[in-house]
């Protein structure tokens, strides 16, 4: 018998007791009796909330003490459920149990499921000619990634545990590498991506062959370390390439390069000067880095080199220049003197040349009779079947002063003729050029002056071979400039020379070296040309001057200065630079051109460059012939123009005006023409049948111009009406 019935016995045994007794029995009762408690339990799903769900899930809820549940644990996928713990276990995913206060159960999952990787840029195998490459990539996971790690390998750097972290700006949904320098010839790049459950990835790998020598050694300068190679027992030969010519400290020639893998190339060089230094040497290029590597010359002596971008120094011509020279023991200096030529003027004798020749000049010859000079002339050829006559490649003499004009811009010269010129063809000075001196003045320090002829070539950036040419002896001096008058504190053009003396019978006299420095006033070597252009379109006026740096331009039109910005409506740029651009231009800019170019030792201008528009108009785009499927019964075409504005457009199919918005017809069948301007649509095709050719005359107050056929047919006619019509 329990304590209560016990209890409730004695009450009703018990009957002297008092009201106040009995009711305290009763509550005494009621505190020792459960009438159904209320628990809450605890649910989890381990080890994160997404791995799975539990149904129903009863976690907070209020339960029937001691009553019977049941839940049930279902893995998302990708995951699986591995089994119940807490206050009671299971792996069944059905779990039974007894509501009781307090009581936790946990479902437990594990990610089975691995990431993916994938590389996106570069593509694999990729050949690069820049070491620096961002490397962009893919992750995906059915959970949480936590990273991707990669490692590059290489010659230098092979595989290792050592795995480094890429980066990702969206939980590494996407991920980048920035690898700042790849090793010469063979890379790969190993990735790899792990979620927050630990699983990999299966690693991905991205090959890139890094291109390490150029394609190209145009502009660079090559300092091989060694001592005797080639031409010289220099302890540091430099090398400096121009497009095909090169030079170095003791000579100049010709060169090939090519590249024959992705970390060599083969160098071939062929010395022209001075005559000492004529042969050919061969080496081959092995590049370590992009500008590093081994020099192995033509005996198989491996040396090593590196490899820069040489700065433009050399001075493309010395015309009007004094150039000082200094030797090594600074006991003799040489001032050698280059006149400045004018240029050549149209003198209006027809195209025929005389021997001697009067050419006409843009100012007074500055030098004196028996001076060398070299013209250009445009070569013509008279073609009597088409009763034309023909340019073919200029031709430039030699000859000799003998007269100069004595109150007009005017130089006589009797011409060497040592080609054939033919007594049939026409020949006339190229007008805009200017007469090439030849001839220069020396005087040094010990007394002697006098006048020669020279030649003065740049074979690279900063290196240039000149000739001097006297009556008992030729001089051929290597040019290496170090510094540029706008360098210079002392503001000239200054470097090293290397010179070898030969006698008139070519006879070696020997070598000396020492440095030089010049003074070069602005010279224009190319002079702008006329310009004719559309109302609207754009011109361009070009000029190449020579002279110690910095040159200063100023453009003028009709003798005025220019200024970039608007200009009679249309718009002025570069008018500060070698080039002049005019865009839009109209009516307001014909007129005349020239430019201005100085420096700190004088300055020159340029001949008259006349711009001329034209005004009628012209096709820059004609319409494009349409050929149609049998489901398509409309076509398009259109035309581009300039000219002066305004521009009318009549559109026509043969000989047939076409208006807006109206039909036609064509034999049996017919269309719409709908137009706008430039723009002509045919609509509503009756019948596959249909054919016609198309065409449109543009015209203005200045003229007019027909465009081209177009044509429009059907590529396979089947007869189906198209247009419904």
């Amino acid at each position: 018998m329990s304590g209560v019935e016990i209890i409730i016995m004695n009450l009703l045994r018990a009957r002297n007791f008092g009201i106040a007794t009995i009711i305290a029995a009763i509550l005494l009762i009621a505190g020792s009796v459960s009438f159904g408690e209320t628990p809450t339990i605890s649910v989890q799903v381990l080890p994160y909330s997404n791995y799975g769900t539990i149904t129903p899930n009863y976690n907070g809820q209020t339960l029937t003490n001691s009553k019977p549940y049941s839940m049930t644990a279902h893995a998302k996928s990708g995951f699986t459920f591995v089994g119940w713990t807490g206050d009671l276990t299971s792996s069944k995913p059905k779990l039974t149990f007894a509501a009781t206060n307090g009581l936790t159960l946990e479902a437990n999952f594990v990610d089975k499921q691995k990431p993916t990787l994938s590389i996106q840029t570069p593509p694999n195998s990729t050949a690069l000619t820049n070491p620096a490459i961002f490397v962009t990539g893919l992750a995906k996971d059915n959970d949480t990634l936590a990273t991707v790690y990669y490692q590059l390998i290489n010659k230098s750097s092979a595989y290792s545990t050592n795995w480094l972290p890429a980066e990702t700006g969206n939980n590494w949904n996407n991920w980048w590498v920035n690898v700042p320098a790849l090793a010469p010839n063979t890379n790969v790049l190993l990735a790899y991506a792990v979620d927050r459950s630990g699983n990999c990835s299966k690693t991905n790998q991205l090959k890139m062959t890094y291109s390490a020598a150029p394609t190209t050694l145009s502009g660079m300068a090559l300092t091989v370390t060694t001592t005797n190679i080639l031409q010289t027992n220099a302890d540091n030969e430099v090398f400096v390439f121009g497009s095909s010519t090169f030079s170095e400290e003791t000579g100049v020639g010709a060169y090939t390069y090519k590249k024959t893998g992705p970390v060599t190339g083969k160098l071939t060089l062929k010395y022209t000067a001075p005559p000492t230094g004529t042969a050919n040497d061969t080496a081959t290029l092995q590049f370590t880095s992009t500008n590093t590597g081994t020099f192995t010359d033509r005996d198989g002596t491996n040396y090593s080199f590196s490899l820069a971008t040489e700065t433009n120094l050399a001075l493309p011509a010395v015309t009007g220049a004094n150039m000082s020279l200094t030797d090594a023991t600074g006991t003799n200096e040489t001032l050698l003197t280059f006149l400045n030529p004018p240029g050549i003027v149209d003198n209006g004798q027809p195209f025929k040349i005389a021997n001697p020749l009067v050419i006409s000049l843009s100012a007074a010859y500055p030098g004196d009779i028996s001076n060398r000079v070299s013209v250009s002339f445009t070569h013509l050829v008279y073609q009597a079947q088409f009763g034309s006559w023909v340019q073919v490649a200029p031709s430039t003499f030699a000859g000799t002063v003998i007269d100069i004009g004595a109150n007009t811009n005017t130089v006589t010269i009797l011409f060497d003729f040592t080609r054939l010129v033919s007594k049939t063809d026409s020949y006339v000075p190229m007008i805009g050029n200017f007469l090439n001196i030849l001839t220069y003045s020396y005087t040094n320090t010990l007394g002697m002056d006098g006048i020669g002829t020279y030649q003065y070539t740049n074979y690279s950036p900063s290196g240039s071979l000149l000739q001097l040419t006297e009556a008992n002896q030729t001089n051929f001096y290597i040019l290496t400039y170090t510094n540029t008058a706008s360098t210079n504190t002392a503001g000239f053009d200054s470097g090293n020379f290397y010179v070898e003396t030969y006698g008139a019978d070519g006879s070696f006299q020997g070598t000396n070296s020492g440095s030089f420095s010049i003074e070069a006033p602005a010279a224009i070597v190319s002079q702008p040309s006329s310009q004719t252009v559309t109302n609207g379109g754009t011109a361009n006026f070009q000029v190449t001057a020579t002279g110690s740096q910095p040159l200063i331009y100023q453009w003028q039109f009709n003798g005025i200065d220019l200024t970039d910005g608007n200009f009679g409506g249309s718009t002025i740029s570069n008018s500060y630079t070698p080039q002049l651009t005019i865009k839009n231009v109209n009516t307001n800019n014909i007129g005349q051109y020239s430019v201005i170019v100085a420096n700190s030792f004088g300055s020159v201008t340029s001949s008259i460059a006349p711009l001329n528009m034209t005004l009628a108009p012209a096709v820059t785009s004609q319409p494009l012939s349409v050929a149609l499927n049998t489901n398509q019964n409309s076509a398009s075409f259109s035309v581009t123009a300039n000219g002066y504005q305004p521009l009318y457009y009549q559109w026509y199919s043969g000989t047939n005006q076409l208006e807006n918005d109206s039909y036609f017809t064509n034999g049996s069948d017919y269309a719409q023409s709908v137009i706008t301007l430039a723009n002509l649509q045919i609509q509503q095709i009756s019948s596959t049948n249909f054919s016609g050719n198309f065409q449109v005359i543009i015209t203005n107050i200045f003229g007019s111009v027909t465009s081209s056929v177009a044509t429009l047919k059907y590529s396979s006619a089947s007869g189906i009406n198209p247009g419904g019509g």
